[in-house]
């Protein structure tokens, strides 16, 4: 699943893709002209500015974006991408490796997910997840599945507090927050257990 705020986009594990109308227009003709014999999507990110990542069963990727995600994406060619995400300007992007190293570019940058990723977790590369956001919004998922985030609206940020104060009627455990892509105008995806 990925949004962009105006566009949303769900991969179901059978490789369909439902979409509604405002993803990138390069994406959408991609998706339906493509033949049903081909690999299908098998991850998907789509952005603000028309900005994608789309890539397939066999491994094959289309993307519109800066160039130098195009430069990230051919000097790492030989790793398998977890996941790819847009910021808010133009530039900005973040693109997290199956091995847990990562990559980003761009003055859009969150100063906080910089500070996270590069001084209080000294460049390690276990990362499973980043999602950016269009106004600084970011998300981050390490391997053993901590998670942290910052920059997001009052609004997501008491809907998250109020998630991790209630327990789980189960087993009586707090929340954890799982995932969480933004889009515009404050609109957001959260995923949690």
């Amino acid at each position: 699943m990925s949004t962009n705020g105006k566009g949303t986009i769900f991969l179901s594990q059978n490789g369909h893709a439902a979409y509604t109308s405002h993803i990138p227009k390069a994406l959408r003709n991609i998706l339906q002209q493509r033949q049903t014999s081909l690999p299908t999507p098998i991850y998907v990110s789509i952005g603000t500015k028309a900005r994608f990542y789309v890539e397939f069963e066999d491994g094959k990727a289309e993307w519109y974006g800066p160039e130098k995600l195009s430069d990230c994406l051919e000097v790492n060619a030989d790793l398998d991408i977890s996941n790819v995400a847009f910021g808010k300007l133009w530039d900005t992007f973040f693109v997290v490796f199956s091995d847990g190293s990562w990559e980003y570019h761009g003055k859009g940058l969150p100063r906080g997910l910089v500070r996270l990723v590069v001084e209080d977790r000294r460049r390690l590369s276990d990362l499973a997840t980043v999602t950016l956001g269009p106004r600084g919004e970011w998300f981050v998922v390490a391997k053993n599945g901590r998670s942290w985030w910052g920059g997001l609206s009052d609004d997501l940020d008491n809907v998250i507090s109020d998630v991790l104060d209630e327990a789980d009627d189960e087993d009586g455990k707090g929340r954890v927050v799982d995932f969480i892509d933004f889009g515009e105008k404050d609109s957001y995806f959260l995923i949690y257990e």
